[in-house]
């Protein structure tokens, strides 16, 4: 089995909902006329990027009733940055505990999530610039990890529409 596959298995057995692997290359997007990020800026030897998330809603299941209560509901902030903090150190640790290195990708930075989701194999990208996933739809927060390891990316193909 490869690293990649290896990874995926084990991530996903730790709880990580979605997983997925991109080539760490400047991401260019047509129309744009400089690439929108580079992650060797993030880590010199960058190969790869694992993309990953976790869902955050459930599927409505029952139909709404006259005079109940509407809407859903959905984990407060807090959550969001524990599960997040949980998903990178599982994969961090994994590819630690085989030599290679791998780096949050911080806030703030130019690398830009619901592309390289998409680019991962996570998703489509659909309406309203939310990424779908098959049995998630869009109620999924991403995130992801640049890495120097050699895994083998999706790089499925991404347009703007």
């Amino acid at each position: 089995m490869s690293l990649t596959a290896e990874l995926k298995e084990y991530a996903v057995k730790q709880g990580v909902d979605l997983i997925g692997v991109t080539s760490a290359k400047a991401f260019e997007v047509d129309g744009l006329d400089k690439p929108l990020m580079d992650p060797r800026a993030s880590l010199e030897n960058a190969k790869s990027i694992v993309v990953f998330g976790f869902c955050f809603g459930s599927p409505v299941t029952e139909p709404s009733r006259p005079g109940a209560p509407r809407g859903r509901l959905s984990p407060g902030l807090g959550a969001f940055s524990a599960m997040e903090e949980y998903c990178y150190k599982v994969i961090k640790e994994y590819l630690n505990e085989r030599g290679y290195n791998a780096v949050k990708r911080e806030r703030g930075q130019n690398i830009p999530l619901k592309p390289l989701a998409v680019k991962a194999g996570i998703g489509v990208y659909g309406k309203n610039s939310l990424v779908h996933a098959d049995g998630f739809g869009s109620w999924i927060y991403l995130e992801g990890v640049i890495t120097d390891a050699p895994l083998e990316a999706e790089d499925r193909p991404y347009k703007l529409s």
